[in-house]
């Protein structure tokens, strides 16, 4: 909302941009749409209509039944749910409508102001293209106002801001996804955490899903399930999309106001960047480890060291340990490195498996305090090329 909303103005007079500020400084955003003279028809619209749903190319919306369309997607509301949906009663329309945060119900009073004779709650579903494939977004009103039609997204000012990002793990957090997400994931438990995470980062600092997934060093080639080249994903997971984008407006509503300070995942994954547990760092962390009676049978060498940074890594970033880095994997020969390959899963397996042997519970307690400590001095801003355990290669 502008300032002017707060003044002491005739609003029964107003205009819509005394009433609210419209977002103007996305330029470099919609350079990345791909236009040209036929993006009318390449982009289409989805409206509910009676019973099915109808598609209209974007330049036949003007005969579109809107007074006969219903929202794409609905709402519920629960206790202690961050967020507050609920219902808002318009004199011009003679009707309520829904809404999913306070901002939306001080835009639904503008709009009665401005003697609006219709407003839809989430219209339709846009499928756009764009420079890195193709997506699809569903806004937050349609709104008629003096024979015109406004089409509107709403979020606070203060809340677009370029920060935001930074406090994004790659994979989403499991307290984050089990409030959320995990009703509407289906059997793509994996797909949803890292997909979600995707689109949070793109809903905070624009651009497109690919520039978001860079960000968050994702590598391109598993970007296809969340930029629209394979579509049919939801459909074999079970994954409701429309339960999928509903849930995940309610996260953003929940870090938009955090009970607590969100960690800086950004400058987690900057500091371990390319990043090893040094050797004596790793003999430092061995004389933890209880030495069973058959030590001579586990292997303690650079592939374990490997494998255990992988897995401080993960702790510390909340990243996926399929894009962790491995530069002493790296570093061997060809042969070597396919060795360690096939023998990766494994490894991680023993790792992670929540029944681990003595020797991998005894090796996952040590890496965790290790990882701990790691964190607190990445969080404080201490130069980690000056880390007590001269932890880097």
């Amino acid at each position: 909302m502008s300032k002017a909303a707060s003044a002491k103005i005739p609003s029964d007079s107003s205009c819509l941009d005394q009433l609210v500020t419209a977002y103007d400084e996305d330029a470099r955003l919609r350079d990345r749409l791909r236009l040209g003279d036929d993006w009318t028809r390449r982009w289409s619209s989805t409206w509910q209509v009676g019973a099915g749903e109808v598609c209209w190319p974007v330049r036949d919306m003007a005969h579109v039944p809107v007074l006969l369309s219903r929202p794409m997607r609905g709402f519920t509301w629960r206790a202690k749910q961050r967020h507050r949906p609920g219902l808002e009663m318009m004199v011009s329309t003679g009707r309520k409508h829904g809404f999913e945060s306070m901002e939306e119900v001080r835009l639904l009073v503008a709009l009665d102001f401005l003697r609006a004779s219709e407003v839809l709650s989430q219209p339709f579903r846009l499928d756009f293209e764009y420079v890195g494939g193709q997506a699809w977004h569903i806004p937050d009103f349609l709104g008629v106002i003096g024979g015109g039609m406004w089409l509107m997204d709403v979020r606070p000012m203060e809340l677009i801001k370029d920060d935001e990002p930074e406090h994004i793990p790659a994979f989403l957090e499991p307290g984050w996804y089990q409030r959320h997400l995990a009703s509407a994931a289906g059997s793509a438990s994996k797909i949803v955490r890292r997909t979600a995470a995707v689109r949070l980062v793109q809903w905070a600092m624009g651009g497109s899903l690919d520039d978001a997934a860079k960000f968050l060093g994702i590598p391109l080639i598993q970007t296809s399930s969340f930029s629209g080249r394979d579509a049919r994903w939801p459909l074999r997971s079970g994954c409701d999309p429309v339960e999928f984008d509903k849930a995940l407006r309610a996260l953003a509503s929940e870090l938009h106001s955090p009970r607590q300070p969100l960690i800086d995942y950004r400058r987690r994954r900057h500091a371990l960047h390319e990043w090893v547990i040094s050797p004596d760092a790793w003999n430092a962390l061995l004389q933890g480890l209880h030495r069973p009676l058959h030590a001579t049978q586990i292997g303690l060498g650079d592939r374990k060291r490997q494998a255990a940074s992988v897995y401080v890594w993960t702790l510390i970033t909340q990243g996926e340990h399929l894009f962790a880095p491995r530069p002493l994997e790296a570093a061997q020969p060809p042969e070597v490195r396919q060795q360690w390959a096939r023998r990766r899963n494994t490894t991680w397996f023993q790792l992670t498996r929540p029944d681990p042997m003595s020797h991998y519970a005894e090796m996952r307690r040590i890496l965790a305090e290790y990882a701990q400590q790691l964190t607190r001095h990445i969080d404080s801003g201490v130069e980690q090329t000056r880390h007590p355990e001269s932890h880097t290669q």
